[in-house]
Formats: C-alpha cells, sequence, structure tokens
C-alpha cells in the first residue's frame, strides 16, 4: 500500500505507539498523541485521515474522542478505527455506535492491521 494519507496513532502506551509507527512508518504520514485530549488538539491542525484510537485511556476514553470526531461536520468523514484488549461483542457495538469505522483486537498481528487498514484505505477510496 502506498499513499499519501496522515494517520494520528492514539494510546497511551508508548510501546504501543511506538509498535504501530513501525508498521506504518512507510505508508502513513505519522503523528503521534499519547492521550484523547491531545489527539482532539492535534487534529485540527495536523487533519489526518485515519486514527488508529486506543480505547482504554485515562482522561478522555477513545469512545468519547470518536464519538467528537464523527459529530464534528468538518472530520466527520474521516476514518477511526478503535484498537482495545476488551472485544467482547458489547464493546465493538458501542465502538460502532460512536461512529467507529473498525475495531480491532488487541492483541493483533502485523498482518491483521496492516490488511484491516488497507482495506478500509481501498474502500474509503471507492466510495
Amino acid at each position: 500500500m502506498d499513499t499519501n494519507k496522515k494517520m494520528l496513532i492514539v494510546d497511551d502506551d508508548d510501546m504501543n505507539r511506538e509498535i504501530l509507527q513501525e508498521i506504518f512508518d512507510d505508508n502513513f504520514e505519522l503523528i503521534q498523541a499519547e492521550s484523547g485530549e491531545a489527539a482532539l488538539e492535534i487534529i485540527p491542525e495536523f487533519k489526518p485521515d485515519i486514527v488508529l484510537l486506543d480505547v482504554m485511556m485515562n482522561g478522555i476514553d477513545g469512545y468519547e474522542v470518536c464519538k467528537r470526531i464523527k459529530n464534528n461536520p468538518d472530520y466527520a468523514s474521516m476514518i477511526v478505527v478503535l484498537v482495545s484488549a476488551r472485544a467482547f461483542d458489547v464493546d465493538k457495538q458501542k465502538g460502532f455506535g460512536v461512529g467507529a469505522n473498525d475495531f480491532i483486537s488487541k492483541p493483533f498481528s502485523v498482518d491483521e492491521i496492516r490488511q484491516c487498514i488497507t482495506d478500509i484505505v481501498e474502500n474509503s477510496e471507492k466510495s
């Protein structure tokens, strides 16, 4: 996947952010945020095409960040993929309920998350 798209990686765990940065470094212009609050400050300036968003964070959690992105007309078309260790159906339903485009369960394989993002980017370009 060769793209000039921008991705915002949001996770309160440094190692998780670094892993995701390594996976997508060759394919996206990347920026990281360590909290939901930081993500909401970065979005207006960076204008990412895709937000990879951890669900369980201190302060504003991923669900709330997703809801705020999707409720803002300027960002509603932004792709938001929630990433969580909590992968019960109720968690996924809540994620899709706040507007997430997809939900990836931790732990994930490199191939799995790459394929998910590739599929989403290709589908968004078609519509």
